[in-house]
């Protein structure tokens, strides 16, 4: 009886583990094939093409892992349509490439050159971040002198927004120093002056020889005010391939210390140890329950129309440059909502904005 037990319990172990074993291939299976692992990048040409999203537009996607190696995941052109140039086409015959991109007037995206530039001179010893930046301006009204440099380029120096020709009368700061963050003009044009006041160099001729030469960027250009074409802005003009390749360098850190790059994406302090929504030259915000870094640069702030996004701890950025007003083509939601197309599996709380996610249904 004893040996009868032993064959059936043998008999029945075997059945059972070959039944797992098939059973859980079968699922496995089927699982496999209903789980098929996402294509983002097509599902976001699908969706720009839905938008009616044809010409005007460069988008850039790239992930940078912990090794710094960065890998760019979508790169695309929508260029301008016949009989829709924006002027800037003779510029770029000026730099003489046959196989060129697309130019941008960069606008106040460009700003972010000199917020990098005077983080060079910190890095060198020319410049405090933490002094007045009366120590190294002469001729300032009183009221400015004790504007921190940091303050200048976290704009939480309280300078007036409405402010922005340093020639023209000095008005009275908005706010104490430190008490809020709100992008102003009058910040960078200060950060300009001391950029030029203490390394002895212009502006623009300075970040050439200190950025774009040594990251290669060889289609970014500044432009005067008497050098451009008629209707054209005065300022940095650049393509997609630059200003990515300038956004990656930015993360490698390949031109600023560790320290300084810390300290650039943390909230900057204000009144009482206040953590404000700046850092040094970037807005800090979160989406969707992730940590998210913008560069000002987006149509709600002048005529020009892009939007660097960083999400640092998913080691994933996104460049839209549009050439197309914001009415027409918001740069800045376009990359919100790219990147939902590829984070959304990874927000801990997406719901947070379920307002914006029109394009994640049936993702």
């Amino acid at each position: 009886m004893l040996d009868v037990l032993k064959k059936v319990g043998i008999y029945l172990f075997g059945f059972l583990f070959i039944f797992g074993l098939v059973g859980s291939t079968v699922l496995f299976v089927w699982h496999g094939r209903n789980k098929t692992p996402p294509r983002p990048d097509l599902e976001l040409n699908a969706w720009i093409a839905s938008r009616g999203i044809d010409s005007g537009l460069a988008v850039s996607i790239a992930r940078f892992p912990s090794n710094r190696v960065a890998k760019q995941i979508f790169f695309k052109h929508w260029p301008p349509l016949p009989g829709q140039e924006t002027g800037v086409e003779a510029l770029a015959d000026e730099l003489g490439e046959a196989q060129r991109e697309p130019l941008f007037a960069l606008g106040t995206l460009g700003d972010q050159f000199v917020n990098q530039a005077v983080l060079l001179l910190h890095d060198r010893g020319a410049v405090d971040l933490d002094k007045p930046i009366g120590a190294f301006l002469e001729d300032l009204p009183t009221h400015y002198q004790d504007i921190l440099v940091y303050q200048l380029l976290s704009h939480s120096s309280g300078i007036d927004p409405s402010w922005t020709d340093t020639t023209a009368e000095w008005p009275p700061l908005a706010t104490p120093p430190g008490e809020r963050s709100v992008y102003a003009v009058g910040n960078l044009l200060l950060a300009n002056k001391l950029l030029e006041k203490a390394s002895g160099q212009s502006a623009p001729r300075f970040i050439v020889e200190n950025i774009l030469e040594p990251l290669e960027m060889k289609r970014t250009v500044f432009r005067s005010e008497s050098e451009v074409e008629a209707g054209q802005p005065e300022g940095w003009y650049s393509c997609l391939t630059d200003v990515s390749n300038w956004e990656l360098a930015f993360y490698r850190r390949n031109l600023i210390r560790l320290k300084t790059y810390l300290r650039a994406f943390r909230p900057a302090l204000g009144i009482g140890e206040k953590r404000l929504d700046y850092g040094l030259g970037w807005e800090l915000k979160e989406y969707g329950g992730l940590r998210m870094e913008q560069a000002p640069g987006d149509g709600a702030l002048g005529p020009t129309n892009h939007c660097i996004l960083r999400f640092s701890e998913r080691a994933f950025s996104i460049v839209v440059l549009s050439d197309k007003p914001v009415s027409e083509q918001d740069s800045a939601r376009l990359a919100r909502e790219i990147a939902q197309i590829y984070l959304a599996r990874e927000m801990p709380f997406a719901e947070r904005i379920a307002h914006e996610r029109p394009i994640l249904d049936g993702i």
